[in-house]
């Protein structure tokens, strides 16, 4: 697996690696794999390349409109014909929203991701609102908080304050250990 827990919004992708090898453990190129999921009617799979590379190697991505986990197969055709399955392979989905506030439950107690137009690869999230951490218990590694009155900011909004000595960093850092929206860096 090389991304989990990605964004239950039919955009976020999770990804698993598939790797095809011969009985004596040498790559195979050139055979098409397809993928399709064993557990959800609302995931979509797709394999890129649609053929192993030099390496044996492709990538099925997953995404799903379902918080949850879902199980995936790969399948391979030989030169032959003759059809073979993966092993069963599973992924989850969070139910965490893409875009902004407020959540979908009208409420600010989520973290709302952006990626850049500019930088592919690159997302931004907005400091996290004090409901959003409590949701989660957070530990209380903040400064102060404040209370956006609309003019600034999103009227009631009470984002936290990070001071310079690595609280953000640590932000951060447990964004990245616990894979929010399916990253790890």
């Amino acid at each position: 697996m090389t991304e989990d827990n990605a964004a239950a919004d039919g955009k976020a992708q999770d990804a698993l690696q598939v790797t095809v090898e011969d009985a004596n453990g040498n790559p195979v190129a050139g055979l098409p794999i397809r993928a399709e999921s064993l557990s959800s009617d609302t995931a979509s799979a797709s394999v890129s390349p649609a053929t192993t590379d030099d390496n044996g190697h492709t990538v099925v991505k997953v995404s799903d409109t379902a918080a949850g986990s879902v199980d995936i197969i790969a399948r391979l055709t030989r030169p032959n014909g003759e059809v073979m399955d993966s092993s069963t392979a599973s992924v989850t989905f969070a139910d965490v929203p893409s875009g902004s506030y407020p959540c979908p439950d009208d409420s600010f107690a989520c973290l709302p991701v952006l990626p850049s137009i500019n930088n592919p690869g690159v997302w931004y999230t907005p400091d996290p609102e004090l409901s959003y951490l409590e949701k989660i218990n957070y530990p209380s590694d903040y400064t102060d908080t404040y209370r956006e009155g609309g003019k600034d900011g999103l009227q009631g909004f009470r984002a936290v304050l990070f001071n310079h000595t690595g609280q953000a960093e640590r932000w951060c850092q447990y964004l990245a250990q616990t894979h929010y929206h399916g990253r790890s860096d």
